[in-house]
């Protein structure tokens, strides 16, 4: 099953990958759809934050590996995670972790 990729940044998503401490460390959230169309919603949705910066925008699947590893995980609501950032799930998801199939 194909799946399409999304990216969140609060500082914006023209901050490169290296900044921040680096790949992983970097501020970028990652997100899986199973449709184009669920991904281009969720970007509509959330591309610019309340100052009008772009915080939001597509990407791809090889984008999601370079910032966190082939073996990222996902979770049941799409949010992707790899060793460096699993600390930013949210709470509930922390402890008992559902990882959807890739």
């Amino acid at each position: 099953m194909k799946h399409y990729y999304a990216e969140k940044n609060m500082y914006g998503i023209l901050v490169s990958y290296s900044s921040f401490g680096g790949r992983g460390r970097n501020g970028y959230t990652f997100y899986r759809f199973d449709t184009k169309e669920a991904r281009d919603n969720w970007v509509l949705d959330n591309q610019y934050d309340r100052d009008g910066n772009i915080v939001a925008g597509e990407c791809s699947r090889r984008t999601v590996e370079y910032n966190l590893g082939k073996k990222f995980k996902v979770t049941s609501g799409g949010y992707c995670f790899g060793p460096h950032n699993a600390w930013l799930l949210p709470p509930c998801e922390r402890q008992s972790v559902k990882i959807a199939a890739r």
